[in-house]
């Protein structure tokens, strides 16, 4: 079977401006596998794309580890082995995962019906919802047979005029998250009947994470850390945004291709035309079905961990459901089928499996051989047309060097980059507790650590040290801690200060020093304790949620949770585009403050009226929404 015939994936029709690629080599040279190196360096070459990483796995050990090229061809920085880089639709089979783990935590049904489970999703106003969705499992929606054809009515995740017109008919500003374009979608026909056939679909991947999000009453990529990636060790796999300036620590920089036209933007505040990979797009709609950035490193690592011989990501009923073949798979004729997240077919020793990512400015591949061989590969660059020449080129050069490898080594470079016991924290470091976003933090507010090893191992709890969260030295108040999450409060001694040193102390040990930026500021909407992930947590004077189905009424009361706050500054709000100046809070729990405001009679109504709040000069993300009569 060729590579070729299998490399189909379609996630986007943008096309990619190409840099000059660098010739640097980094990462150890593993004696007998300089074919490996030969085929990446060639592949720059040819298709001139800047950088590109490749990690190799056999029988559980990372025998090869290299990056080769820039990831910042300005910088002229070097890719690193552990460089991170957007993996587009990789991230499918994260996605694919987090799912299983659901099922074997007796949470849900891979036969339950999806828009059950998510039975607060409604079309716009006006629109009618194809009965046929009621028909849509969760097990279609793995093996994209759920009835939605891209090839047909497009790619209502990605495409952009679709992010645009999801807002539009919802009524929220753009770009839309999740929720909307899913909304959007319900209101428009199916391109077939569920489970009759399959066809890739984006959105089916939406909807999955939203699943995700509505059983475990977290967000998608908390519960994916916990469950599925700190059980392997990772921790720097983070959801990348859409702007280049809100790249994490190492991450790469994206490029284009030569003559790759300029797409209007969907942010509002940077109007005009924008390239693809940065601007275009909306990445949070991308979330569970392509949101995921990592190192070639991280990614054979998830992928060893699924079914390791010890303690693996899931049971051997699940690898079962990964591999199993839908009763309709096509094309008709082909020995490929979509599995759980993964493209299959039988192999020698197994099934093997396959999975391809590509984004405006990013190529990705992942191959697991049923034998013990697990390679990746990611690109910050490259075409990205049908039938996907540079793709289709690189990997078959790669498997023709891997295939040809006579003698493994028998070193394991995981030790290298993955602790087996100290504290460390993930690329993107510290977030908002409320929009689990990046950015500075705020002495007073509430923030999420993300890592793995941050609490103690030992079960004792006479002997257990408590984990001490420290901001230049000074202890923050701990709100709560897990394994590979701790909440916490910035230390107020952290005022004044444009820059403060985050570490976690842990019986004994410390994690590596991460710096962070300090502003007076840094205001957050709480969403998860209501109807839906831009829904603000807020009530009314009566102390009952604030929904679609009991929305405010204009001249009354509501108050919102919220974190962040400068008390010393000026608070306001804005509802829509109505402003209010007279907004009270006060203390509600560590790092939480209650708002209150009395809704103007000329305020917007609707079930999704964008809100933002300002605490000084400082402003709450877009995308937050309260229900107004």
């Amino acid at each position: 079977m060729s590579t070729t015939t299998r490399l189909f994936i379609r996630v986007s029709t943008g096309l990619v401006l190409l840099a000059a690629c660098g010739s640097a080599q980094t990462g150890t040279p593993v004696s007998g596998m300089e074919p490996l190196d030969q085929a990446m360096t060639a592949t720059l070459a040819k298709w001139s794309v800047p950088g590109g990483a490749l990690a190799v796995v056999k029988d559980g050990r990372l025998v090869y580890a290299r990056g080769f090229g820039l990831a910042d061809v300005e910088a002229n920085d070097a890719v690193a082995p552990d460089s991170l880089f957007r993996i587009a639709s990789i991230s499918k089979t994260i996605t694919a995962a987090g799912i299983l783990k659901l099922v074997e935590e007796g949470r849900l049904d891979l036969d339950a019906r999806a828009f059950d489970i998510l039975d607060t999703l409604q079309p716009p106003p006006g629109k009618t919802m194809d009965p046929r969705i009621h028909d849509i499992t969760v097990r279609h929606l793995l093996q994209h047979r759920a009835g939605w054809d891209s090839s047909i009515s497009g790619d209502i995740v990605i495409a952009p005029p679709f992010q645009h017109l999801a807002a539009e008919a919802l009524g929220v500003p753009s770009p839309p998250e999740p929720e909307v374009i899913i909304r959007y979608a319900l209101g428009l026909p199916l391109d077939f009947d569920p489970g009759t056939r399959s066809a890739y679909s984006n959105l089916s991947y939406c909807v999955l994470g939203r699943i995700i999000e509505k059983i475990t009453n977290e967000r998608y990529e908390t519960y994916i850390r916990d469950r599925v990636l700190a059980p392997a060790g990772i921790y720097r796999m983070f959801l990348t945004r859409a702007l280049r300036e809100q790249r994490a620590q190492d991450e790469v920089v994206y490029y284009g291709w030569p003559g790759e036209p300029l797409l209007p933007s969907v942010f509002p505040e940077l109007p005009g035309l924008v390239p693809p990979q940065y601007g275009a797009a909306y990445a949070e709609p991308l979330d569970s079905m392509g949101g995921w950035a990592a190192s070639a490193i991280d990614i054979v690592r998830f992928t060893m961990a699924l079914d390791r011989p010890v303690n693996p990501i899931l049971l051997p009923s699940s690898m079962e459901v990964v591999s199993e073949k839908p009763p309709l798979a096509i094309p008709s004729g082909n020995q490929w089928w979509y599995g759980a997240g993964w493209i299959v077919w039988p192999g020698k020793a197994g099934f093997d499996m396959e999975k391809a990512g590509g984004l405006p400015g990013t190529r990705s591949y992942l191959l697991k051989r049923a034998g013990g061989v697990i390679w990746a590969v990611v690109f910050n660059s490259g075409r990205i047309y049908d039938t996907d020449p540079f793709l289709n080129d690189a990997v078959a050069s790669i498997e023709t060097a891997v295939q040809n490898v006579r003698s493994w080594p028998s070193s394991d470079l995981f030790q290298q980059y993955y602790s087996d016991s100290e504290p460390r924290l993930a690329a993107t470091g510290v977030q908002n507790a409320a929009s689990y976003i990046n950015g500075p933090v705020a002495p007073g507010e509430r923030v999420v650590l993300a890592g793995v090893h941050l609490t103690s191992p030992q079960a004792d709890s006479e002997t257990r040290q408590p984990v001490r969260v420290l901001f230049d030295g000074v202890e923050a108040e701990t709100v709560s801690a897990h394994e590979s999450r701790i909440t916490v409060v910035v230390p107020p001694s952290t005022a004044g200060a444009e820059s403060a040193v985050l570490q976690i102390e842990r019986d004994g040990s410390r994690s590596p020093e991460l710096r962070l930026s300090v502003a007076p500021s840094a205001p957050g909407i709480f969403t998860f304790n209501c109807s839906g992930r831009g829904q603000a947590a807020a009530w009314h004077e009566d102390g009952t949620a604030n929904n679609a189905g009991v929305p405010a009424v204009k001249g009354t009361i509501l108050t919102l949770l919220v974190t962040g706050l400068n008390e010393a500054e000026p608070l306001a709000a804005d509802l829509g585009a109505v402003h209010i100046v007279d907004v009270t809070s006060a203390p509600y729990a560590p790092g939480v403050s209650a708002i209150q405001f009395r809704i103007p009679e000329d305020a917007p109504s609707g079930e999704m009226v964008p809100m933002t709040i300002l605490s000084g000069s400082a402003r709450s993300r877009i995308g937050v929404t309260v229900a107004i009569q």
